[in-house]
């Protein structure tokens, strides 16, 4: 008898770019399938790390340092702060955040530092009178 086929959950909104459908899912809604809920225990644990870190270095009006300074310098930077901070029990095992989480975070952080820097590059060239 074959099994009952999974009802996939749908995404609270689809955005078609043409040859790019995003999908926006809600909090905690994710696809179904084998092992996809570790992976979104990963992203919520990335997404957690990255809100605790981006106020180290981005404000609503600056960028405050470099990547290459303070608790983003290296793995055991951010590990050694996240041990201090007690808000990441459930991390046990520093390989865990060298290999997989801080690349994730770093990465995301360099995205939204460039894109604040972009930001702040147009708002000064939008105030200057011509």
């Amino acid at each position: 008898m074959p099994r009952k086929k999974t009802v996939q959950p749908l995404p609270a909104e689809s955005i078609d770019f043409g040859d790019v459908v995003v999908e926006v899912w809600e909090d905690g809604v994710y696809p179904i399938g084998r092992g996809l809920h570790k992976q979104a225990e990963f992203i919520e644990l990335c997404s957690r790390i990255f809100e605790f870190v981006v106020p180290h270095y981005v404000t609503a009006n600056a960028v405050l340092s470099d990547l290459d300074e303070g608790i983003m310098r290296s793995a055991s930077a951010l590990d050694f702060a996240l041990i201090r901070s007690g808000r990441f029990r459930e991390i046990q095992d520093l390989g865990s955040v060298r290999k997989r989480i801080y690349p994730k975070v770093r990465q995301d952080l360099e995205a939204l530092i460039n894109a604040k820097l972009e930001q702040i590059a147009a708002a000064q060239i939008g105030s200057t009178p011509p």
